[in-house]
């Protein structure tokens, strides 16, 4: 059984902290069995939702972040353009604004686009443009 986990498939959920939960064995009481249940149910409810409180942050959180940091770089490379002396200084914040502007356009593409966009019977489109957005995202965060 796979399950899509970011840009990974997960194929072995035996390297789950919750693995020894399901694996207790065969040859224990009806008592046990119950509560390997009752806890795999607990799992299963806490897993999902732990996914709607991810889905919420990557889409919402991170969205209004996007946009709010966006329109603040702008500002700031226009209030800076402002200035009629040419120091070092003023360049450097403008550079800083202008690559803090492409950070937030990668971090767009790898987090909440993964809900915007739904895989076709073909191809998935968000798991196939990771591989370059990813390097992307960690080149604007370095710079």
């Amino acid at each position: 059984m796979e399950r899509h986990c970011g840009t990974h498939y997960i194929t072995d959920c035996s390297s789950s902290p919750f693995s020894s939960l399901r694996s207790n064995g065969s040859s224990t009481s009806d008592v046990s069995n119950s509560s390997q249940s009752n806890t795999s149910s607990l799992l299963t409810l806490d897993a999902g939702a732990l996914h709607d409180f991810q889905a919420v942050v990557e889409l919402y959180v991170i969205g209004v972040l996007i946009v709010f940091g966006m329109l603040a770089n702008i500002v700031s490379i226009i209030v800076l353009k402002r200035y009629r002396e040419r120091r070092d200084s003023l360049f450097l914040l403008q550079a800083l604004a202008v690559v803090d502007c492409l950070y937030l356009a990668a971090v767009g593409l790898r987090y909440p686009l993964k809900y915007l966009l739904k895989p076709s019977a073909d191809a998935n489109r968000y798991v196939d443009m990771q591989p370059t957005v990813f390097p992307l995202l960690k080149t604007f965060q370095v710079s």
